[in-house]
């Protein structure tokens, strides 16, 4: 969106609209590059050489990591529309590393054998004690490994570690602190059922049309600067892989 689309007129003279240039996919792409990068760091940091990784569940972890590790990377997820989302698709039973994005309600029972695994932790710091209960550690009991590591993703105090989760979250809280600006009428996030998109309707292409949206639509009589608000809450968000041991 170029810089003269951000700023229009409301609905008289002295009201303007003004959109983020900020965008939904961004703020996912943000929070994906986090979680990326605690993996990259925690494989770079083993004595192992990776040349095959497979990734279990596309939906949305999973396909900012099938892009980080570019052609050695296959992708599998239950549901084939998601293939639409990563360059390779399917399952392979020789990956040098494993990692299971699936969360709640994910594979229960991984019989895999690989030099690493790493199991993202559907809980965060925001979990009650049901979630709690979704835990990871009778997922990794059951893979044989070399290393076994566990990703953990908080900050912003969600029910979980979910990427989607995150976005919405990173949407609410940027809106009320826009709202709280002297001369601001109204923000509006770009809060949708993404997941509905994807998983309902199973229309892959509906959803990355939508993510295009400005994540943030203000009406206010000053101009002001919304991206600062999403910026902040995105800058809280961390992400660590920790070692698990049985």
């Amino acid at each position: 969106m170029h810089s003269e689309d951000l700023v229009s007129k409301g609905i008289t003279n002295s009201v303007l609209t003004i959109r983020s240039k900020t965008r939904v996919k961004d703020i996912i792409n943000r929070i994906l590059d986090v979680k990326c990068n605690a993996v990259i760091n925690w494989v770079n940091s083993l004595s192992i050489e990776i040349s095959r990784v497979l990734i279990i569940g596309i939906y949305l972890t999973g396909t900012g990591l099938a892009r980080r590790f570019s052609n050695k990377a296959i992708a599998f997820d239950i549901y084939p529309h998601l293939s639409k989302l990563v360059n390779k698709f399917g399952w392979v039973e020789n990956a040098d590393l494993v990692i299971d994005t699936t969360g709640i309600g994910g594979i229960k029972n991984l019989n895999v054998k690989t030099k690493a695994i790493v199991v993202e932790d559907p809980t965060s710091d925001g979990s009650d004690e049901i979630i709690k209960r979704h835990d990871v550690s009778k997922r990794l009991e059951s893979i044989d490994a070399d290393y076994k590591g566990v990703l953990r993703t908080y900050g912003l105090g969600t029910k979980t570690s979910g990427t989607m989760t995150l976005t919405l979250e990173v949407l609410r809280k940027s809106a009320e602190d826009v709202i709280s600006i002297d001369g601001v009428l109204y923000a509006v996030p770009a809060m949708d059922y993404y997941e509905g998109m994807i998983f309902h309707e199973k229309d892959v292409n509906k959803f990355l049309e939508a993510i295009k949206r400005p994540a943030l639509t203000v009406s206010t009589l000053n101009i002001i600067d919304c991206d600062s608000a999403i910026n902040k809450y995105l800058n809280r968000i961390e992400s660590v892989v920790h070692d698990w041991n049985s």
